[in-house]
C-alpha cells in the first residue's frame, strides 16, 4: 500500500517532537492538513458546488500573497448525514509551504472513529485562517510525517470515493453531476515533496 511504501520520515525539525516540545523547544513544520468546510446558510447547494473551484483558487492566492510559494493536494467531499449541510462540498488536503514554517504543539484529540489520537495544532491557526479569507470554518493540523500524510489521504479517499457506502455514493454522484475532479493538485507537488524528502534525509 501507499502507507507501507513511504519512508519513515518526520516533517518536524526534531526526530523526537514530543520530547523536544516537553523540553521547551519549538516544533516547526512546512506541511499542513487542512479542511475547508462550507456554511450551508451562505448560498444554495447548487451555487456552492458551482463556485467551489473559484473559491478554492481565491483561498490559495490569498495564502500565497503572504506565505510565498505553496503546493497542495485537495479532495472535494459532499457533506454526509441529514443536517442542513447535507450534500454541501468541503475540501480535505495537504498544503506544503516552501517559504514559511509554522510552530505547532501536540494535543490528544478524538478522531472520526471516536479513537483518542495524537494531533499537532498550529499556534498561528487564526492568522492562517484570516489570511486565506475562506468564507466558512476551516480546520488545520500540522502533519508530522510521510506516514501520517498517507494515513490522512487514504482515510478520506477510501471513505468518499470507493465502495457502496452512502457517503461514497453521495460524493461520487455530486462530483460527477457538477463535473468536479476526484482531486485537485498543484503541478509541482511531486517535485517539491521529493525535494523536501531529500533535504530532510540529508
Amino acid at each position: 500500500s501507499l502507507h507501507d511504501a513511504l519512508p519513515i520520515l518526520n516533517f518536524f525539525n526534531s526526530e523526537d517532537p514530543i520530547g523536544a516540545w516537553e523540553k521547551g523547544k519549538k516544533l516547526k513544520t512546512r506541511v499542513l492538513w487542512v479542511t475547508l468546510t462550507y456554511d450551508a446558510k451562505r448560498c444554495s447547494l447548487d451555487e456552492a458546488w458551482k463556485t467551489l473551484s473559484y473559491e478554492f483558487n481565491k483561498w490559495v492566492t490569498n495564502l500565497r500573497n503572504r506565505y510565498g510559494q505553496i503546493s497542495y493536494h485537495f479532495q472535494p467531499q459532499a457533506f454526509p448525514g441529514s443536517g442542513s449541510a447535507y450534500g454541501y462540498p468541503h475540501l480535505h488536503g495537504i498544503v506544503l509551504f516552501r517559504d514559511a514554517e509554522f510552530e505547532c504543539f501536540p494535543r490528544n484529540e478524538y478522531d472520526r472513529t471516536g479513537r483518542l489520537a495524537l494531533s499537532y495544532r498550529l499556534y498561528a491557526k487564526d492568522e492562517l485562517a484570516d489570511q486565506g479569507k475562506w468564507h466558512s470554518f476551516i480546520d488545520v493540523k500540522a502533519i508530522s510525517s510521510m506516514k501520517a500524510c498517507a494515513s490522512y489521504l487514504n482515510q478520506h479517499n477510501m471513505g468518499t470515493s470507493y465502495g457502496d457506502r452512502k457517503e461514497a455514493v453521495l460524493n461520487n454522484a455530486l462530483t460527477w453531476f457538477y463535473n468536479k475532479h476526484t482531486y485537485t493538485q498543484s503541478r509541482d507537488l511531486k517535485k517539491v515533496l521529493s525535494d523536501l524528502i531529500g533535504k530532510l534525509h540529508n
